[in-house]
């Protein structure tokens, strides 16, 4: 009988956790893939930063990073973004990056989200975004 009803216990618990650790399994791969996806989408986007970066610097502007804080629908559109800190120490750039950013469509999740990371510019260095490069 103490057999039985120990079996039924472990029965028991099995069947609550199994599906949180299914569920925490699904999250982290999700969170995962989401990272993935949004490093390949930095790095397509750096064409056009060195496009925005170039029409106001020229191909001898400043060295420096901004750092954009963003708000993110869980349709993956960007509904808002701060620039948090900026080394450049030029408003109107720092201003068409955010305008910028505000276009895209970031990987879609199950939440809404608030997301910052930095873009890097270094015209020696060719460098306008991040620093990866993605293959076609």
């Amino acid at each position: 009988m103490v057999r039985a009803r120990t079996f039924l216990t472990v029965l028991l618990i099995a069947a609550v956790v199994a599906p949180a650790a299914a569920g925490l399994l699904d999250a982290l791969t999700g969170a995962l893939s989401w990272t993935v996806e949004l490093a390949v989408l930095l790095a397509k986007k750096q064409p056009r930063l060195k496009e925005i970066y170039l029409s106001h610097f020229g191909a001898d502007g400043p060295a420096g990073a901004l750092h954009p804080n963003l708000t993110i629908a869980s349709d993956g559109g960007v509904t808002a973004v701060e620039i948090e800190s900026d080394t450049i120490g030029d408003p109107a750039f720092a201003e068409a990056i955010r305008e910028e950013i505000l276009t895209w469509d970031m990987p879609d999740s199950t939440w809404d989200m608030e997301l910052g990371f930095d873009l890097e510019f270094d015209p020696a260095r060719d460098l306008y975004g991040v620093d990866a490069e993605v293959e076609e």
